[in-house]
């Protein structure tokens, strides 16, 4: 048997409880340290980074740009508004994995009622599925 566990904002989106920056971490750890960095800029504005995302399609080698708010192409990030830069982010990341993550949600609340399931956090919810990762034998002694 594999001993896979799903990743901690999996657990979060399941019980509808906030993904914050921290959880970024674990969901992709190179950006997470890359706005970490950012966040500690004092002229973050003179960087000029819009809210979106450019990136070339495989297939037509186009240059696509993603908007992560309406008008973002002319919205610079700032210390003001850098939460909400990495709330988008998080969100554009996590689209398409909210779409997985629901359907498993909608089968689980099927079997187990949601109102039983809230009364957990996430992180007892993850230690419900999974167990401890490891045992201490002398605890038990």
């Amino acid at each position: 048997m594999a001993n896979k566990c799903f990743n901690k904002y999996f657990y979060k989106v399941i019980l509808d409880e906030p993904i914050e920056f921290q959880d970024l971490a674990f969901i992709d750890h190179p950006l997470y340290n890359s706005l970490c960095e950012l966040k500690k800029l004092d002229n973050l504005e003179e960087q000029e980074i819009p809210f979106c995302l450019q990136y070339k399609d495989e297939e037509t080698d186009e240059l696509i740009t993603d908007e992560l708010i309406t008008n973002g192409e002319n919205i610079i990030l700032s210390q003001d508004n850098f939460d909400l830069y990495v709330k988008c982010r998080i969100k554009y990341i996590l689209q398409k994995d909210y779409i997985f993550i629901n359907e498993i949600k909608k089968g689980l609340f099927s079997l187990i009622p949601e109102n039983i399931l809230k009364i957990f956090n996430s992180d007892q919810f993850e230690l419900l599925l999974n167990g401890q990762p490891f045992i201490d034998i002398t605890d038990w002694q």
